[in-house]
């Protein structure tokens, strides 16, 4: 992992491991290592015990620690250096389906100050709520959003939802 990165990966790691500390969750040391095929292993043994495919994202806590290896990986870097390119830092972004928070907040650092984030309630909008301290505006997906945004933004959303039109709907 390139310098820079991979500092901002053991500080969301470490971050993480203090949650769970404080929180008393326990997860699989192997989703610390990042390790290619946990998530569909996980998922797997999900369906088999009878459980539904969005039911594991608003349930799993071991999936935190997958997210927070994706929140510096090369995707989400091209997709920043798109948004710091194109969009002024004045406009209010939605990062919609938000998880722990990832798009947002590297937001955020870039220099935006009207971001808000939106998800349904989970383990991982609960360890963003305690990463800052409760002083974000993130709102339920499971209701109407409140207000209009200049840009709404999501990743690593669409391909885990049965129907992107029904999600690109509600995004209006």
């Amino acid at each position: 992992i390139p310098g820079n990165i991979g500092e901002l990966l053991k500080q969301v790691k470490e971050s993480l491991q203090q949650y769970l500390v404080e929180k008393e969750l326990t997860i699989d040391p192997l989703w610390f290592e990042g390790r290619d095929g946990l998530v569909e292993r996980e998922y797997s043994q999900f369906l088999v015990t009878g459980g539904m495919y969005n039911e594991y994202h608003r349930t799993s806590p071991n999936l935190m620690a997958h997210l927070a290896h994706l929140e510096h990986d090369s995707g989400i870097q091209y997709l920043l250096d798109f948004m710091t390119a194109n969009i002024t830092t004045e406009k209010s972004i939605l990062d919609y389906g938000c998880g722990i928070g990832s798009l947002g907040i590297r937001l955020k650092e870039a220099g935006y100050e009207q971001v808000s984030f939106a998800d349904v309630p989970s383990p991982s909008t609960e360890f963003l709520e305690w990463r800052f301290d409760n002083h974000l505006t993130l709102f339920n997906l499971r209701e109407d959003l409140p207000q209009p945004f200049d840009v709404v933004a999501c990743y690593n959303l669409l391909e885990h939802v049965h129907d992107p039109w029904k999600v690109f709907g509600h995004m209006e």
